[in-house]
């Protein structure tokens, strides 16, 4: 079996397993059924389903022919792990401003950021998309959902 092959059935197995843990600490909400959603069901739908596409990829992976193997590019990595990282990073601004300042500064504080990922997007784009994002979350979690989140507040 080919390294690359390996690399791909072992990506696989762990898409399985944080599948299954996505989906066993959504057994911990209620689940309800499909008229009537409890608060645990969304959840264990994407775990099962993560747990399912890493199964199809960890037995693409086992078999099948080997890969075509590419020169290792460590510029192009380096560039992807940065891009990750500064994904992260602004999943976890959201998560600290949403509470504190609500749904309009959390969301554009997460556009923003992840807008500069790209290198050739104009800071205009990225302010328009930031604000026609934040609204249309807005829209669609307070009014739309009727879940109880602000658009602004200020303090913690």
């Amino acid at each position: 079996m080919s390294r690359s092959r390996l690399i791909e059935a072992g990506g696989g197995a762990i898409l399985v397993l944080f599948g299954i843990a996505f989906a066993i600490g959504a057994l911990q909400y209620q689940i309800g059924d499909f008229i009537d959603m409890g608060p645990g069901m969304f959840p264990l739908i994407v775990g099962v389903a993560i747990a399912l596409l890493g199964a199809i990829v960890m037995l693409m992976g086992l078999s099948g022919p080997p890969h075509d193997t590419e020169p290792f590019d460590a510029p192009a990595f380096r560039r992807q792990m940065g891009v990750l990282g500064l994904v992260s990073v602004s999943l976890l601004v959201f998560g600290l401003l949403i509470r504190g300042f609500g749904m309009f500064p959390a969301t554009i504080g997460l556009v923003l950021l992840v807008g500069l990922t790209e290198r050739e997007r104009r800071p205009v784009t990225s302010v328009v998309t930031a604000i026609v994002l934040a609204v249309l979350a807005w829209l669609i979690f307070s009014r739309g959902l009727g879940m109880n989140i602000p658009a602004l507040r200020w303090g913690l």
